[in-house]
This record gives structure tokens, sequence and C-alpha cells, in this order.
């Protein structure tokens, strides 16, 4: 897309000047919109961290928004989210520093995190577990014996997604469960059936007031997982239908 096809898309009331500052008074539409993108796209970064951070990529000619990009901050915001809540600030850390920097071993890990040996190697462990991180065996000799043999820590993005969609899709399936635990109890069943009545439906009060609180803990309930369900597919629809875009790059 070019600049004059943004340009056409914008009404005439739309004041883009607002908030940006010039040496002329005066200011294209042209111009505010240029600003505006070299804004989203970094711009004023031209390094590999201002392109991660972009949201589109911005020539004299042509504007595309950065999905790849953009598809994979999100995953990456999920992976540490999911870590944040299983170990803390400490197992974010070292997710962080294994993404941005690739394999390394404990006792590297432990320098640049600034944690002691006996915090990390706790942790390097649950994360692993979690299939949050990898290893990877590097034996010093050919017989591969263990106690001559030491590991690299990575992060595999392909298995820790595949092992947090996995467990998304379970939290989902109990969701359902919950829901329909929570429509089959007898209570609940005999005030939804009275509220179907033609009089009731006209005119609830003529249900019971504890009826009707059967009714309002029954709302609250199908509300709330209504509501985390939403954010559950939101999140398997990061990893999944976002993850076609730049998968490989992660």
């Amino acid at each position: 897309m070019s600049v004059a096809s943004i340009i056409l898309q914008l009404s005439e009331d739309d004041d883009l000047s607002s908030g940006l500052v010039f040496s002329s008074k005066k200011v294209s539409t042209s111009a505010c919109i240029k600003d505006y993108l070299g804004m989203i796209s970094s711009a004023d970064n031209p390094t590999p961290a201002g392109r991660v951070a972009s949201f589109v990529s911005f020539s004299s000619s042509k504007v595309q928004v950065e999905f790849e990009i953009i598809g994979r901050r999100l995953r990456r915001r999920v992976l540490e989210s999911v870590t944040r809540e299983r170990h803390g600030i400490g197992g974010v850390r070292i997710l962080r520093l294994l993404l941005d920097t690739g394999k390394m071993d404990e006792k590297q890990i432990s320098k640049i995190v600034m944690m002691a040996p006996k915090d990390v190697r706790p942790l390097l462990a649950a994360l692993t577990a979690d299939s949050l991180i990898s290893t990877q065996e590097v034996p010093k000799s050919a017989d591969r014996n263990p106690t001559r043999t030491f590991y690299l820590w990575y992060v595999d993005p392909r298995k820790a997604y595949s092992v947090i969609l996995g467990n998304l899709y379970k939290t989902l399936y109990n969701i359902g469960m919950r829901r329909h635990a929570e429509d089959g109890t007898s209570e609940v069943k005999a005030v939804l059936e009275k509220r179907e009545r033609s009089d009731v439906s006209q005119d609830e009060n003529l249900l019971s007031r504890l009826e009707r609180d059967i009714l309002k803990e029954w709302e609250e309930k199908k509300g709330k997982l209504t509501v985390l369900e939403m954010r559950v597919e939101e999140t398997v629809f990061i990893l999944k239908d976002l993850g076609i875009l730049g998968i490989n790059d992660d």
C-alpha cells in the first residue's frame, strides 16, 4: 500500500498533526502520515532490535504490515507470560537470555543473569520439565560417560509452543466440562425451565428470591467462564493461527 492510498482512506476531519511537532504550522497530511509510519516502523532505530519492535516496513513508495514480526513478538510474549506465571521473574530472565543469545551452560547463565548457581540450577530443571527450555548433551569423551558430559541449555520455540498449545486445549476442555456441570445442576435446570414459561419470561419478578439468586450466581459463573474461554482462545489463535507466520524464524 502507498501513502497516497492511505490518504484516500482518511476523512477530511481527521486531525493527524495533533501530538506531532513540526517546524512549520501548516503541515500536509502526507507529512503527518510519513511521521507516524516512521514511528511504527522504528525508522529512528535501524538496528535488529528496532526491526523486531516494528509494526510496518516503510519505504518511499510502499507501506507493508509486518505480520511475521508482529506474530513472532506476540508468541514470545505468550512464552514469557507462561514462564513468569510458573517460574517467576527469575525464570523469565533465564528464558530471555537463552532466546537472545542461544545455547549456554549453567555457569554462563548464572553469571549473566546474576543469580547464584544454587538458584539457577533448580530453575533450569523446572523450565526443562515444562519444555520451556531444552538441553543438549556435550560429551567430553567418545564413551559419552555422564561424569564427563556437560549440558547446554537453549530454547526450542516449536517444542515450547507445542506444549503450551496442548495445555491450552486441555484448559478449553476443562472449561467446557465446568460449564456443562454448572448447567446440569438440578437447581439451575429447574429455574431455567421455569424462566422459559411465557408468564415468567415476561416478568422475572414471578421468580422467588432464592430462584433469582440461583439464576444470578449461575449467570456470573457462566460469564467468568466465557471470559476465561475467550482469553484462552485468543492465546490459541496467537500460537496456532499466527504461528504459520515466521515460525521458522522464531
